[in-house]
């Protein structure tokens, strides 16, 4: 499962990912601007009879404003033996260095924000198999920014 949550404005997003006899991924990014907050809880049970079970859980959280805030719980509840699952969890601002190099090849600091953050859903995004539905959830996050790029 990858998901991609954008909240600007104050929005609250929740966001609880669960499941039983799992064999896959769940694989979260958060980007969270002025007011908004992330609240994920990911938390993955496998029951004792699902042996074998494997599935990786990250969570991934970019905060874009002082005021923004991204909860994370990445959480694995094993009742098997015989189970390969690993989770993990970040949560971080833009590299104020990647902003530097982009802006000394020439780029403004808002078109270097842009490309920084498409850069960071691009992950997720990029798996979309339908052009149509990529390109519309990329204008999405243009728009859910509020960056005039004209």
């Amino acid at each position: 499962m990858k998901i991609l949550s954008v909240g600007t404005d104050g929005s609250d997003g929740d966001t609880n990912a669960a499941g039983a006899y799992l064999d896959g991924d769940l694989y979260f990014k958060s980007i969270t601007d002025d007011q908004a907050r992330s609240s994920v809880d990911g938390t993955v049970l496998v029951e004792k009879d699902a042996q074998l079970t494997s599935s990786d859980q990250l969570i991934n959280n970019l905060i874009l404003s002082d005021k923004a805030r991204a909860d994370s719980k990445p959480n694995l509840i094993i009742n098997a033996d015989d189970v390969k699952c690993t989770h993990g969890n970040t949560v971080g601002q833009l590299d104020e260095e990647q902003l530097f190099y982009l802006k000394t090849r020439g780029l403004s600091e808002v078109i270097a924000k842009i490309l920084l953050t498409q850069s960071f859903a691009a992950s997720i995004v990029n798996m979309i198999p339908f052009d149509a539905v990529r390109k519309d959830l990329e204008d999405t996050l243009i728009r859910k920014l509020e960056v005039d790029i004209d």
